[in-house]
């Protein structure tokens, strides 16, 4: 899932986590206006304004969230404040069962004059659910520790408290 993003404006809230840009995969919609949560079942790749970079299970929106989310500080150097970057999140699954998930950052966004994305990719973060990543709860039918091997309908590309 790559897309390029400008963060023109952001607030100083810290709720969720501060300004930050989420693509989220294999689930389906995920809103709290849904009756059933387990639909809303998800991956999410999570870019801060930091530099922070993490990923977060879903397995039941809301009360699914996992906890002690895997994360790394300061895997973007440099501020993402009025500039294009190329955010990549990138899910699949590995033969034993487990889902990896990778994210890609193009630090050098889109070229001014031409508007084209530069490509120049570097994975920055990766994640193996090998099923001990766990927290939440769960009325979905599966442990709070579930591996999400399946694909979901929607992929989303949201941000919280940015203006782009």
């Amino acid at each position: 899932m790559p897309g390029y993003f400008k963060i023109n404006r952001f607030t100083k809230s810290s709720d969720n986590g501060g300004p930050h840009i989420e693509l989220l995969a294999r689930g389906g919609r995920n809103t709290d206006s849904i009756k059933h949560g387990c639909e809303a079942t998800t991956y999410h790749s999570n870019t801060y304004l930091d530099g922070r970079v993490k990923f977060e299970k879903d397995l039941m929106h809301t009360d699914g969230y996992t906890k002690k989310d895997p994360e790394k500080r300061y895997a973007i150097t440099s501020p993402l404040s009025g500039r294009w970057i190329g955010i990549k999140a990138v899910f699949y699954n590995l033969p034993a069962g487990n889902a990896r998930m990778e994210l890609w950052i193009d630090n050098n966004g889109l070229n001014n004059k031409t508007g084209l994305p530069s490509n120049n990719w570097t994975r920055v973060f990766e994640f193996t659910d090998d099923g001990d990543w766990a927290g939440g709860h769960t009325k979905c039918g599966g442990s709070n520790n579930t591996v999400i091997t399946w694909g979901g309908p929607i992929a989303v590309f949201r941000w919280d408290r940015i203006w782009t």
